[in-house]
């Protein structure tokens, strides 16, 4: 339980927080490098619009994400690095 000026909030909103904010912050990455696809020029790579990205940047060392093509659509996988 985390007690914030007048607010409460529990243990499972904290984490499912969390978890939105890594989901996001893996999905701007993901279009990073989805636009870093070869032969794209430096003005087609994609730049986050999101206002938390860069603050969320801490992450990048603690996730890892890896794309592969498949025949029906783009696979993402998240591995958490310890």
């Amino acid at each position: 339980m985390l007690h914030l000026c007048c607010l409460t909030f529990a243990d499972d909103e904290i984490a499912k927080k969390i978890r939105t904010l890594r989901i996001q912050y893996v999905d701007e990455v993901r279009k990073i490098k989805k636009s870093q696809k070869s032969g794209a020029g430096s003005e087609d790579i994609y730049v986050p619009k999101w206002k938390f990205f860069s603050l969320l940047d801490f992450m990048s060392d603690s996730v890892n994400v890896t794309m592969k093509e498949t025949t029906t659509n783009l696979s993402v996988s998240i591995a958490l690095v310890v």
